[in-house]
């Protein structure tokens, strides 16, 4: 298991920026769809979620919150429980950030 770092959430935008290049990935719009709308949108709502159990400054989560603000509020539902799961981290992100 790794270390917890916030700045991984840029590591991870840029590994799925790569995989949305990829010429097969690119030509299949449902695989897109879902690196963008579900799997983007995923790690970057839990790790912000993990990074106030860490005791990350708030400045920083909120730099990354609004860093990457378009992805974490894309909705799908198209993953069934996962997606609703999803959507409720990103209620309590947003309950964090405002509370905190």
């Amino acid at each position: 298991m790794s270390t917890f770092s916030i700045d991984k959430i840029d590591k991870d935008f840029w590994s799925i920026q790569r995989l949305l290049k990829n010429k097969e990935v690119n030509k299949n719009k449902k695989i897109s769809k879902a690196l963008i709308d579900y799997r983007l949108s995923a790690l970057i709502t839990y790790r912000l979620v993990d990074a106030f159990k860490y005791n990350i400054s708030e400045d920083v989560i909120r730099d990354y919150f609004n860093k990457y603000r378009q992805y974490i509020f894309r909705f799908t539902l198209n993953n069934g429980m996962r997606s609703i799961k999803l959507n409720l981290f990103k209620i309590k992100l947003l309950y964090l950030l405002k509370n905190k």
